[in-house]
């Protein structure tokens, strides 16, 4: 039996969550820094025969660093999909609103260095993407070989058509 949003007091009830980017390290001027990461294929029609198809997701990106004096990490995401099998392309190339985030997460005071951890968040439509979708995940931090960092993300997948979706725990 489906049910309304107010009838449930249980959100997760709503929501499957996906891991999006493996957790990576990052250090300055290494290999790393700067360096695009390729998310997780996250399959749109996984459960499309129990609940129908996702209309919305919130990435969720999980970092920590230790930046030396007035350093900085900025984090650049965008969201790629594809037809099973096919070339990943970004979703801005084929709808006219922006589908890529990019914000300085940490700065570090001009006379001290920092140690922090933090998420931020990027929510997106889903409607009009192709079978799959991945997140694409850019760290670039200001400095060279001292400071480091760790990325990571979660996809909560939401919007779709029957409820509830929750049942069980999958990777």
């Amino acid at each position: 039996m489906a049910h309304s949003m107010s009838e449930v007091k249980n959100i997760g009830a709503y929501l499957k969550g996906k891991l999006a980017v493996e957790s990576t390290d990052i250090t300055a001027g290494a290999g790393s820094d700067g360096s695009a990461i390729n998310g997780e294929t996250i399959e749109l029609r996984e459960y499309e025969h129990q609940y129908g198809i996702p209309r919305s997701a919130a990435f969720i990106i999980g970092w920590e660093t230790t930046l030396n004096d007035d350093e900085s990490l900025t984090l650049k995401a965008e969201l790629e999909h594809r037809d099973s099998g096919g070339s990943w392309s970004a979703v801005e190339d084929v709808r006219e609103d922006d589908m890529e985030l990019e914000e300085v997460v940490a700065k570090a005071p001009d006379d001290n260095s920092l140690t922090t951890e933090g998420v931020l968040q990027f929510n997106v439509d889903l409607s009009g993407c192709k079978e799959e979708v991945r997140l694409k995940l850019t760290p670039t931090m200001s400095r060279g070989e001292t400071d480091t960092a760790t990325v990571y993300a979660i996809a909560v997948l939401g919007g779709y058509q029957q409820y509830p979706v929750s049942e069980t725990h999958h990777k």
